[in-house]
């Protein structure tokens, strides 16, 4: 599965994506952390390893860490019972470390009189690396021709370097109700999560670790010989992969990020 699709103008999806130039994720993935790698083929993206593993000898940069208190506050749109669930049940399964029932949440959905439900993350943090101290890093670097091999040997792939990823350890939901008389939002928890009533219409689930839910990368370029020759985004690299040929989709200019998918999408990383 390459994507999920959501409302192209839902303003947690465009936050994460115009103002932090990140990819939100379909399923939190604890692989997806600052210098892994991904490939980009045709509608999959798929794990490749870390930077550190196929470059063992250089020096790469610490990871850094800062909350983000502007995303902290930003809800998604308020989406129909049934796609709320399925979103919710594929964000909260890894953190709860078992599978969520969507039947049990579209059933407290309904039994609250829910019209709509939003997500939001109270408490996110990006977990990143330096891009000057990557570049520096990367001068002159070569990858292993096995490397070079698996990633372009056929077809139209790209590799992907992660450079940042928003985490939370906790998920806010809120309902629109009919009406002020229906009854109070409740979920029972799931695993090793704890939930928290806010209000009639709001609760939080809150896991025991932090988890991805978006993460930003970078296109690399490597020459046939594993020389790295590129670690950036222009308008070469919007023709690398297939599924993202609209350039309304990507970050305009001579921006550094590479966007996977289209605004609307969540990935889903393959194994």
């Amino acid at each position: 599965m390459g994507f999920i699709r959501l409302c192209d103008r839902d303003p947690l999806l465009r936050l994460a994506r115009e103002v932090f130039d990140a990819n939100p994720m379909a399923v939190p993935d604890t692989r997806i952390k600052p210098l892994a790698l991904l490939v980009a083929d045709g509608a999959r993206v798929r794990y490749f390893g870390s930077l550190a593993a196929l470059l063992p000898d250089a020096r790469l940069p610490a990871v850094r860490r800062s909350k983000l208190a502007n995303m902290g506050g930003q809800r998604s749109a308020h989406a129909s019972l049934d796609v709320a669930a399925s979103v919710l049940g594929a964000l909260l399964a890894p953190m709860a470390g078992v599978p969520v029932p969507l039947g049990r949440l579209e059933a407290a959905f309904s039994g609250s009189r829910a019209e709509g439900v939003s997500v939001y993350f109270p408490n996110p943090r990006r977990d990143f690396v330096d891009l000057g101290e990557l570049g520096a890093a990367l001068a002159g670097a070569r990858v292993p021709d096995t490397a070079t091999t698996t990633v372009f040997h056929d077809g139209d792939r790209s590799l992907l370097l992660v450079d940042s990823v928003i985490l939370s350890d906790e998920i806010g939901i809120s309902i629109r109700r009919r009406s002020a008389s229906a009854p109070a939002l409740a979920v029972e928890p799931f695993g090793s999560l704890q939930v928290t009533t806010v209000n009639d219409s709001e609760l939080t689930i809150k896991a025991s670790s932090w988890m991805p839910f978006a993460f930003s990368c970078l296109l690399v370029s490597v020459q046939m010989d594993g020389l790295v020759t590129r670690v950036v985004h222009d308008a070469d690299a919007r023709r690398v992969v297939g599924f993202n040929r609209d350039s309304d989709d990507l970050s305009s200019g001579d921006a550094e990020f590479f966007h996977v998918g289209a605004h609307s999408d969540l990935v889903a990383i393959d194994e």
